[in-house]
C-alpha cells in the first residue's frame, strides 16, 4: 500500500457490499451508487433520502 491509498475503514467495506448488492439486484442505479455510498458508510442516510434514492433509482421522481 503506498501513501495515496488509505485503509478502508468496516463500515465503508459493509456500505460498498450493500450498495453493490443493491445494484446487482437493479433496484439502483450504478451513478446513484456512487452518490450514496459514502452517506451510507458516514450514517447519514434518512428514510426520506432513502425513498428519494429509490424512487429516483425506479424512475419514479419526476425530473423537472
Amino acid at each position: 500500500m503506498n501513501q495515496s491509498e488509505t485503509p478502508i475503514s468496516p463500515a465503508q467495506r459493509l456500505a460498498q457490499r450493500i450498495i453493490n448488492r443493491l445494484v446487482d439486484k437493479n433496484v439502483l442505479t450504478k451513478e446513484l451508487a456512487l452518490k450514496t455510498e459514502s452517506k451510507v458508510a458516514d450514517g447519514k442516510m434518512q428514510s426520506s433520502d432513502w425513498k428519494l434514492t429509490f424512487e429516483k433509482s425506479l424512475g419514479l421522481h419526476k425530473k423537472p
